[in-house]
């Protein structure tokens, strides 16, 4: 196995592994009650399931236009830039795109899943919808 395809695979699954840990803390910390967790979370689930799916698309041919924007969206870049890189030619600048918007998405989400958790756990065993979190964020 190729050094860069290793390095891909280090850098884009931590980051993309660290964006999808922030959103399911984040659904996690705003929930009551256990029972309500799947019902939060089957959203994202399902977009990181069509990325995997787009992925395994990408497999047959890596250029196509799916794969080129797949690999520039955060939610499916841990996957798409990953095949991109290893089935094929990538330009650097590519590369560095999906990397510097991966790297953003996960810092900012970070940042709004820390307030969001933060503020999800004080309003614990009430109901929290998103809507009225931001706004109090927002209000911060």
């Amino acid at each position: 196995v190729p050094a860069k395809v290793l390095l891909a695979y280090a850098v884009f699954g931590t980051l993309s592994y660290l964006l999808y840990a922030f959103i399911f803390g984040t659904l996690g910390a705003m929930v009551s009650k256990t029972e309500d967790i799947s019902k939060s979370s089957t959203f994202v689930t399902l977009i990181y399931v069509s990325s995997f799916l787009i992925a395994m698309v990408g497999l047959s041919n890596s250029d196509t236009l799916l794969m080129k924007v797949a690999s520039f969206v955060p939610f499916t870049s841990g996957n798409a830039m990953f095949i991109r890189i290893s089935m094929g030619n990538v330009a650097v600048w590519e590369i560095l795109l999906s990397f510097a918007l991966l790297l953003g998405s996960c810092v900012g989400t970070g940042f709004l899943a820390a307030k969001l958790f933060r503020f999800g756990t004080l309003h614990y065993g009430n109901p929290l919808k998103l809507t009225k979190a931001l706004k109090s964020i927002r209000n911060q």
